[in-house]
């Protein structure tokens, strides 16, 4: 968590504060702008929309006039980094959304912009973003005020894209993703755990209202570097979608985890095996899936694509909104990590698998003891610094 999807280093970028030097109200539509995949920017102060046929901006297009209307989730990548500076690692993660999503927006945001953007919509709010102990605080907060008020796609800085996402966006307003099975049921001990690292929506969804107020009263309460999950991150969410639902007012699951998550932190695959010791495997046993999105690929995702054979033993549908369907059980979880040797699969097997992305669970927000590194080297090959 706490990382947000970053262009590439070559891109030269202008900082979004210093667009907006001559103009004290901040444009929520307006920001760094790249087309088509192109490094090329845009500052128009005029709200604007994307074209999506093409990928360019073009006049905001009025609501459409049936109540029943569905509103569409922006083509609009949101970039999220304390500086314009950014960390090692992304630059491979980043090349992979600009190469899947040709066409869209990718907006970036640094602390001074972000805080630029709180003082003009959500000014009630400053003293909180101010007061937060870490940085962490205030880009989980700052992402689900990008869902409000410009609504799009934001993902970690240390999410890969397997394949193009705009197949689980048709027809929706408000997705989030989940934290691998394996997460939820030996990690939490939960049939689902939410996670932040993906996010879509379209713009002044309710739901983000509801998340944002939960903030604000557990905000309240301590906070220290330790406790973001629960004051701000996947903790917080999960509670606020339990208390919401999936339907009106609420916001959808993209289920199975696995079709946005299909990998597991490697630093729990010990405590894993542990906790699977002498649980029997289900008896209808734990059959390799392929995921398939109905209406878009009913032969499997990848079935027309030459060269690429599917090794799915057994087709699970993806639902997006409310889950279908029980949650995988324990004994299911432990017969597939098993089954994979307590490693994860290799990512041209997950994206064999129909799996759309893959969090590669880096874990910047953490300052202390890390499971699989040292803090020495992460600091020098991951975060360039001491400090997120």
């Amino acid at each position: 968590m706490a990382l947000a999807l970053a262009l590439l280093a070559a891109v030269a970028w202008t900082p979004t504060g210093a667009a907006r030097e001559k103009t004290p109200k901040l444009d929520p539509t307006a920001g760094h702008r790249l087309r088509g995949g192109a490094p090329l920017f845009d500052t128009d102060d005029d709200p604007s929309t994307i074209d999506p046929g093409r990928g360019e901006i073009g006049p905001t297009a009025p609501a459409p006039a049936t109540a029943l209307a569905v509103p569409e989730i922006p083509k609009v990548l949101h970039v999220v980094w304390k500086t314009e500076k950014l960390p090692k690692f992304a630059d491979k993660y980043v090349k992979s959304w600009i190469d899947n999503h040709p066409g869209w927006e990718v907006r970036r945001w640094t602390d001074e912009s972000m805080a630029e953007f709180v003082k003009e919509h959500f000014p009630r709010d400053v003293a909180m973003f101010r007061s937060f102990p870490t940085g962490v605080f205030r880009a989980d907060t700052f992402r689900y005020m990008l869902m409000s008020v410009i609504g799009g796609v934001y993902a970690d800085l240390d999410m890969e894209s397997l394949r193009p996402i705009d197949p689980l966006l048709v027809g929706q307003r408000c997705l989030v993703g989940q934290e691998p099975s394996a997460h939820a049921a030996l990690i939490v001990s939960v049939p689902r755990h939410a996670c932040n690292a993906w996010l879509a929506s379209a713009p002044g969804v309710p739901f983000w209202d509801e998340v944002l107020s939960e903030v604000r009263r557990r905000s309240r309460g301590v906070m220290s570097r330790w406790n973001p999950p629960s004051v701000t991150g996947p903790e917080m969410l999960g509670a606020v979608m339990d208390r919401t639902g999936h339907g009106d007012g609420g916001c959808g699951l993209v289920d199975p985890p696995e079709a946005l998550y299909p990998a597991v932190d490697k630093s729990a695959f010990n405590s894993m095996r542990e906790r699977c010791e002498g649980v029997a495997p289900p008896a209808g046993g734990c059959p390799t899936p392929e995921y398939v999105l109905r209406g878009v690929a009913p032969a499997g995702p990848h079935a027309a694509v030459a060269g690429v054979a599917m090794r799915g033993e057994a087709p699970v549908e993806i639902s997006l909104g409310e889950p279908v369907g029980e949650a995988p059980t324990m004994a299911w979880v432990c017969c597939r990590l098993a089954r994979e040797g307590f490693v994860n699969p290799d990512r041209e097997e997950m994206v064999r698998r129909g799996s759309f992305a893959l969090h590669h669970w880096v874990h910047t927000w953490l300052d202390g003891p890390d499971a699989r590194v040292t803090n020495v080297w992460r600091r020098r090959n991951i975060l360039d610094d001491d400090k997120w």
